[in-house]
């Protein structure tokens, strides 16, 4: 499973901390101001998802380097079209003649297109922006747990919507024979689709096919995260093909329904255009999230209210 935590204050600003069981690193969706983001938490932080650089969405970047410095290793940022230079300029207004070469490799991965990124490097002390090349793929991050896939939604600017999936699990049912290499000869006949394949188990060679009733498949866990963006046909669209089926969506709602005009001048979505969008994409549990700091506790209960009503009838 991932999980997800709000370490924001509040309902202001936003920063998502993702955990993943059975993996050593911790991820970051935006990194607004977060004052319940610790000090060991952000050394142990592998890559930032950003979905855009409006100011509430990327003001705590500077705490999250504080203490990542010299951790010697290199760190991940994904985002939208310019955030390489954004981070490049961020990075270059500090001084940094006490810290060593080597401390620390941020790798930006900046987001041309639905199915194309572009690399770039930097390191201190220099900082220098080194352009890479452009990889074609829907994929953004890839760790042998699991992938993260990413849309391009409208905010009267880029905004980009991430979605972790972790990988099917394989495993083998009832079976009377001892684990051993087998098992991995088995799985990579099937996902080949050889079922001719000669399986030596226990001294014997068995033919593959015999063995793939043994087989059981979990889908991997799947939760989306989406943040500001436009209540626009074309967004929704993205939203119900992108997030189709998945386990959790945690997304922007940031005005009430009765505010909808407000929220179309923003570029913002409300409770009932973001929880609509969600269960046309038939996701299973919805977790509407940002909302605008106009609104008191009573309105926010009222936005979820009728976000969740609004979910359960499509």
């Amino acid at each position: 499973m991932i999980s997800v935590t709000e370490k924001n204050r509040d309902i202001y600003d936003i920063c998502l901390y993702l955990r993943v069981d059975q993996h050593k690193w911790s991820y970051l969706v935006d990194c607004g101001y977060a004052p319940g983001l610790q000090d060991a938490e952000c050394k142990n932080i592998n890559a930032l998802f950003i979905s855009h650089t409006h100011i509430d969405h990327f003001c705590g970047f500077d705490k999250v380097l504080r203490h990542q410095l010299g951790c010697g290793r290199t760190v991940v940022i994904t985002g939208p079209a310019g955030i390489a230079h954004q981070v490049h300029h961020r990075l270059k207004s500090f001084t940094w003649n006490l810290v060593r070469k080597g401390a620390i490799r941020y790798e930006i991965r900046e987001i041309l297109s639905p199915g194309s990124y572009r690399r770039y490097t930097m390191a201190p002390p220099g900082w220098t922006l080194q352009q890479g090349e452009v990889i074609e793929s829907g994929f953004i991050f890839e760790q042998p747990e699991f992938n993260v896939a990413y849309a391009v939604l409208d905010h009267g600017t880029p905004s980009i919507a991430y979605l972790f999936r972790e990988r099917d699990k394989t495993n083998i049912t009832s079976i009377p024979y001892k684990q051993g290499p087998w098992i991995r000869a088995l799985k990579q006949a099937y996902f080949a689709g050889n079922g001719e394949a000669s399986i030596e188990v226990e001294g014997k060679q068995i033919k593959a096919q015999s063995l793939f009733h043994a087989l059981a498949f979990t889908p991997g866990y799947a939760c989306g995260i989406i943040m500001d963006h436009s209540i626009n046909p074309g967004n929704e669209t993205t939203i119900v093909e992108f997030m189709q089926g998945i386990d959790d969506l945690y997304i922007e709602s940031y005005f009430l329904e009765a505010d909808r005009e407000l929220a179309v001048r923003k570029n913002h979505s409300t409770s009932v255009a973001s929880a609509t969008a969600a269960g046309r994409a038939h996701v299973k549990r919805l977790h509407l999230m940002h909302h605008s700091a106009r609104y008191s506790s009573r309105d926010i209960r009222h936005l979820h209210a009728e976000g969740q009503t609004a979910f359960a009838t499509h």
